[in-house]
């Protein structure tokens, strides 16, 4: 260790006294080449550098001056593409330099080279000698331009691509200018159009009209407009009438060539490399995340109208309007940050969400996309961000996604999901809008082709304004007589206000206990569907309402949507796992879909039969990795911002995509709410007596050989021991055998050291079992 630290020690000294003479070696140089009167060995050194490099002789003192400055600091100089462009230019420049100069004959002896010296003149004469004096001014100006981009470490299609986007802007700009102007010179010719001036002068009649009927007669002739002069006015103005006509459409020509061209380059932004251009200071870009005008003009404020009933309209909504943020792009600063750590890359786009930005970095060559990923917190600290999530590769690009929070939230609007484009052109009934992506589109999804949908995040993420939003897509889509809910809010206060709606099936289920009961009467709702489905040899809800004549017959779609799965698996862990399993694997088909959600995603709550049978997955922020990897199978939900910043794992999809949700306030749902019970009332299918009805406790089933145990017990004696011999079963399945014959009545109770009494005959077994089977005869819950 000592020895190793004298060696390092001793190397230090040798390069600090070698960089000191050859700072003195080329401060005597300077001295020599610019003074004639240098001392012997100063003459000997200008002559030999002005016959070696000519004119160039005055940059080789710089060189050493840096090489003796390298080696003080103990830095090696490093040969790269940028050294060798520096003396590739070197030679090209002297090259040059020989070759505009008038001396044809080099004298070793008697003059001083003051041209290129002998390099230069050697690769001079060669060329001139081969492709003429012209010629080797083409060869060597290619040479230096060579040079130059190695040097500054450019590439010509990205100057060319750069002069071309600065006369594209320079030429946008003129249009723009000469649009202001023209519309400006427009607007000034419109006031003297006829009618607007004889519009304006009939209100100024009526006023005054109306106004002499309560002031006395006399008035009234003074307020009367003479006729003489509207007919001057009118010969005045005639005239400029063709001008206001011709500079309308001169404007008209100039606002469409403006918006066509504003089109084109937006395209060309969101896939260039202009997004990550380099400059010397951040970029900044503004983004609008409000709808156009073109986009909501065509929407009518009231909802479609299906017979009696009309679909609530966007009146009901708030109109956010437009906000214009400008946001920073810190390309250039990623770029550094990521070389200062030894990798290698280049961002080549950037997309800026409502309150995220996506760099899409290109990694060089040989980098690992493992190296990207650790140095999630090193890029977090170099940005300044709060945290910074990282999609290693992104799904069908070549590029690392680089999820970077820019500080300006932008709050999506329930209204602007509902106008936008993806959810109007949608037919399906089960339309979800979620929110805006990274990129800004609208994330709107079908629940029938999810099929079932698991939600998840800690308090005050979003999650309830996202159930919230689900619901209220839903009665933006569907009638009461197309879509059904059951709501289950064992919290008490969320799901309240939708009590009432003519979509319920029940009133909102508040009780845990009742909650486990209601997905028994889904389950038996289900097998009853599928019943149905036999008899008309349907393979499903859609075909089965094609065949069904009578709209009154046709089944609607049916939403579960459960708001806190933890509270039902703390009341009734087995009985709800098993239903909601049952249905999420038959009821795709039966148009019936869950929407599970919960505040605590832990292996007790989201178990793995539910996680295998509920495909389909939304995540908001979490407080660990492990719940992140409970929700998704992978990590990331623990990096999300909260307010509604989620990941959406749809089914078929390998990666989550990242969403911000739609924001939907409480006056808001009051609103659709209200407009929804003012057309039809509740006419609930499954009453609070039915649910009570219903008996789900695995414990209090039949067991399957409960009918064989009871003719064995009539045949011969109520005994466990005779039941576990003749059943082959366990002393715990035969006692509880014996004490459910006991409740039914067949036996009588324990008689200590004697047997039990059977109450029944032999006879009697079949009318018992025939009345068993006709009470568990699966019934449509629908009436």
């Amino acid at each position: 260790m000592e020895e190793s630290k004298i060696d390092s020690k001793l190397e230090k000294r040798k390069n600090e006294i070698l960089g000191l003479f050859l700072i003195a070696f080329a401060l005597i140089s300077f001295f020599a080449i610019f003074n004639s009167s240098a001392g012997l060995i100063g003459n000997y050194l200008s002559q030999a550098y002005y016959f070696t490099f000519g004119s160039g002789s005055y940059v080789l003192p710089i060189f050493f001056i840096y090489w003796g400055i390298q080696l003080i600091r103990s830095k090696q100089i490093k040969f790269n593409g940028r050294l060798l462009g520096i003396i590739i230019l070197f030679l090209a420049i002297i090259s040059i330099i020989d070759l505009g100069s008038q001396t044809e004959k080099l004298s070793v002896y008697n003059n001083y080279y003051q041209a290129g010296g002998i390099i230069g003149y050697g690769i001079s004469s060669s060329l001139s000698k081969l492709f003429a004096v012209s010629g080797a001014y083409i060869i060597l100006s290619t040479i230096l331009v060579i040079a130059l981009l190695l040097i500054f470490d450019l590439f010509l299609h990205k100057i060319f691509k750069d002069l071309k986007d600065f006369l594209l802007n320079f030429k946008e700009n003129i249009l723009q200018l000469i649009a202001k102007l023209t519309a400006g010179v427009g607007n000034l010719l419109a006031k003297l159009n006829p009618l607007v001036y004889f519009n304006e002068l009939r209100n100024k009649f009526s006023r005054r009209k109306n106004k002499s009927k309560l002031v006395e007669e006399s008035s009234q002739s003074s307020t009367e407009i003479d006729q003489s002069e509207v007919e001057n006015k009118i010969s005045e103005i005639n005239e400029s009438v063709n001008i206001t006509k011709e500079s309308k459409l001169a404007e008209n020509k100039a606002k469409s060539t403006l918006e066509e061209k504003t089109k084109v380059k937006s395209k060309a932004k969101s896939s260039d490399l202009k997004t990550a251009k380099k400059e010397d200071d951040p970029a900044e870009t503004t983004e609008d995340f409000d709808i156009t005008k073109d986009q909501s003009k065509n929407i009518k404020d009231r909802g479609e109208k299906h017979g009696d009933y009309t679909l609530p309209g966007i009146s009901l909504l708030n109109n956010q309007g437009k906000k214009k943020v400008k946001l920073s792009n810190k390309s250039e600063l990623l770029e550094e940050t990521l070389s200062s750590f030894g990798v290698e890359a280049k961002v080549i786009n950037v997309n800026h969400g409502p309150t995220i930005t996506r760099y899409e970095i290109q990694p060089a060559t040989g980098v690992k996309v493992s190296k990207i990923v650790n140095l999630s917190d090193d890029i977090a600290l170099a940005l300044a961000a709060r945290d910074v999530r990282i999609e290693a590769p992104i799904p069908g690009k070549a590029a690392v996604g680089i999820e970077v929070p820019h500080g300006n939230d932008i709050t999506v609007s329930f209204r602007d999901a509902i106008v936008s484009e993806e959810f109007q052109q949608s037919k399906a009934k089960l339309t979800l809008a979620l929110g805006k992506g990274i990129d800004g589109d609208t994330a709107v999804f079908n629940l029938a082709k999810m099929p079932h949908l698991l939600v998840a995040g800690a308090t005050g993420s979003g999650k309830s304004v996202c159930i919230n939003t689900l619901i209220s897509s839903i009665l933006y889509r569907a009638t009461p007589a197309e879509v059904k809910l059951l709501l289950v809010d064992p919290k008490k206060v969320e799901l309240n206000v939708y009590e009432g709606l003519p979509h319920l099936l029940t009133p909102v289920v508040t009780d845990p206990k009742k909650a486990a009961n209601v997905l028994k009467l889904v389950v038996s709702e289900m097998e009853h569907r599928y019943d149905l489905f036999s008899e008309t040899g349907s393979r499903g809800i859609e075909s089965y309402n094609k065949q069904v004549t009578d709209s009154a017959d046709k089944l609607p779609y049916i939403v579960v949507i459960v708001d806190e799965l933890s509270d039902l698996m703390m009341v009734a862990a087995s009985e709800v796992e098993d239903n909601i399993c049952r249905l999420a694997q038959m009821s795709r088909a039966a148009g019936i879909h869950l929407v599970i959600a919960t505040q605590r995603p832990s292996v007790d709550v989201i178990t793995g039969l539910i996680k295998a049978n509920i495909p389909s997955r939304i995540s908001f922020a979490v407080s660990s990795a492990t719940d992140s990897r409970t929700i998704l199978d992978m990590g990331g939900a623990e990096k999300l911002l909260g307010k509604g910043d989620m990941l959406f794992a749809p089914v078929g999809m390998q990666k989550p995509m990242r969403i911000q949700g739609s924001f939907l306030t409480d006056e808001e749902i009051s609103r659709i709410t209200d407009f929804i019970k003012e057309q039809a009332t509740a006419d609930y299918k499954i009453e609070k007596d039915d649910i009570n009805e219903v008996e789900v406790s695995l414990d209090e089933e039949q067991d399957e050989l409960y009918e064989e145990a009871v003719k064995l017990v009539v045949k011969y004696r109520a005994s466990i021991s005779m039941l576990q011999r003749r059943l082959h079963i366990g002393h715990s399945r035969a006692a509880r055998l014996i004490d459910s014959m006991e409740e039914d009545g067949i036996v009588g109770p324990y008689a200590g050291s004697k047997p039990r009494e059977v109450l029944v005959k032999e006879e009697d077994l079949g009318d018992i079992f025939a009345e068993e089977e006709n009470n568990d005869t699966a019934d449509s819950i629908l009436g």
